[in-house]
């Protein structure tokens, strides 16, 4: 009876704070100093949500991340090993939010919301993309994001692959140019949104390939999360860590229950895993509340000033529009594409398509008009989706020329002037196959001269050292039918 009392008092005044409790037996490893460390940015929510959260309001989230967020493992055998969303950390935070943090709406319990909107395989450069055609289409992704209360942004352990440079064993990241500069587009893409939601930063985890996890070194190199934190610092916004809060891992012990307990394989979690990544959110989000309620609370002083970015940068997401080429079903009514006949349109793993060649020397070029490049071309950069495994796979080169254009064809002559390139090798040596989104940047100014179109040119070439198979398969965006193959740009 005194339990129930306390928790009506607890629903009806923001005076009375509930203490968190660790009852669950598979999240013992929680106690206060990894609460603590596990913060690595305490930050401000907005003071919309901080007024939501003071008056017991239900709390809409939307999370935005890769392959650890939608509850994914290789390891088929282990058998903590989620098995999906359904066993992730979105998942369980919502429950323990609505066990530990009840609310009201329309003056009524309910419950909060957590929408889990994770991808796999995505990094910084793809939810920047994605975010900012919800933020001007409101399809989707921009009415949940236009409808969310806080945004909570997983990319840590994609973006030090795709946005980083470097070794077999976590990349080295060039912190300065590339995952800050992601970060803070995102940020100020985000804060665009009508509804300016408050934003968490999360590192749920970390990336070793030979079991041995993070030893205190810092800057940590399998993880991006000290490289968001040049941006999370300057621009206020929360931020936690898993891996900071529960490690450093020195010895045999720690070490042990790091690869087998949290994590099921170099970088997913385990069940367990993911409920302790739920507490430590629980945990910021309750501590946000406390600063909510109190009487004589600081107003909020967001950052607007970037530091890592121009503002010319942020103004081009927000005004220019992305463009989707269709070329598989179309491909025989618009002038799209032509291709060497070693490409096909096909399934090589089933309910998974994709544009596939296994032949060095096969080239498929893409064609955009002049007045797609003049709309749609004005960042300077193209993203191409393609498969990253760990065996089959080769290497292909992509260039970016511009040509001119006659009776609405473009032109594939000696003329035409290259404006950008890339080499990009498909294999790996992880044991995991995954959508790699690759980045061309092209000279967006000479694109858009003289009425000109653009010719994408992608060719398999012979790997260095030579392979047996130079397997390239080019993979669309998953918000879109994926019976379809798409390469977009911005």
């Amino acid at each position: 009876m005194i339990v129930i009392m306390l928790k009506v008092m607890f629903m009806l005044t923001c005076t009375t704070v509930a203490i968190y409790q660790d009852t669950d037996a598979t999240t013992s490893a929680l106690d206060t100093s990894v609460m603590s460390k596990s913060i690595q940015n305490f930050g401000e929510l907005s003071e919309n949500t901080a007024i939501k959260l003071s008056s017991r309001k239900c709390l809409r989230f939307v999370v935005l991340g890769g392959s650890v967020s939608c509850g994914y493992s290789t390891n088929k055998t282990d058998p903590g090993r989620p098995s999906g969303k359904q066993d992730s950390w979105p998942a369980f935070l919502q429950s323990y939010l609505d066990a530990d943090l009840p609310c009201v709406d329309d003056g009524s319990a309910s419950t909060h919301l957590v929408d889990n909107l994770a991808v796999y395989a995505k990094s910084s450069s793809h939810w920047l993309d994605v975010v900012s055609v919800g933020l001007r289409n409101r399809n989707e992704l921009g009415k949940a994001i236009s409808s969310a209360d806080i945004v909570v942004v997983e990319t840590a352990v994609n973006d030090i692959f795709d946005l980083g440079v470097g070794t077999n064993e976590g990349r080295i990241f060039d912190t300065d140019l590339r995952i800050r500069r992601y970060t803070e587009l995102l940020y100020f893409i985000l804060l665009s949104y009508p509804n300016q939601p408050s934003l968490i930063w999360l590192g749920a985890s970390t990336r070793t390939q030979k079991k041995e996890p993070w030893n205190g070194t810092i800057p940590r190199l399998t993880d991006a999360v000290h490289a968001h934190l040049a941006v999370t610092k300057p621009h206020r916004i929360p931020h936690v860590s898993a891996v900071d809060g529960l490690g450093p891992f020195q010895t045999s012990e720690t070490k042990q229950w790091f690869n087998f307990k949290f994590r099921s394989d170099f970088v997913h979690l385990t069940v367990t895993g993911h409920q302790i990544v739920a507490h430590l959110m629980l945990h910021v989000i309750m501590e946000h509340f406390r600063v909510a309620c109190r009487p004589h609370k600081v107003r909020l002083t967001r950052k607007k000033t970037p530091i890592f970015v121009s503002q010319s940068e942020i103004d081009s997401y927000l005004l220019s529009n992305p463009y989707h080429i269709v070329t598989v079903q179309n491909a025989d009514k618009v002038h799209r594409l032509t291709a060497s006949p070693g490409w096909r349109a096909m399934e090589d793993v089933r309910g998974k398509p994709g544009f596939i060649s296994n032949n060095t020397g096969d080239i498929v070029v893409f064609f955009l008009s002049h007045k797609e490049v003049d709309k749609h071309c004005l960042v300077g950069m193209l993203h191409i989706a393609s498969l990253k495994s760990y065996e089959h796979m080769g290497t292909m080169s992509v260039e970016i020329f511009r040509a001119d254009e006659a009776n609405g064809r473009c032109m594939n002559t000696a003329t035409k002037e290259r404006l950008g390139s890339q080499v990009i090798d498909s294999l790996w040596e992880h044991h995991v196959s995954e959508e790699e989104v690759a980045e061309v940047r092209f000279d967006a100014a000479r694109a858009q001269a003289h009425g000109s179109c653009l010719l994408i040119r992608v060719e398999i070439i012979d790997s260095v050292p030579s392979r047996l198979e130079n397997k390239i398969k080019l993979l669309g965006l998953e918000s879109i039918d994926l019976e379809q193959m798409y390469v977009y740009g911005i």
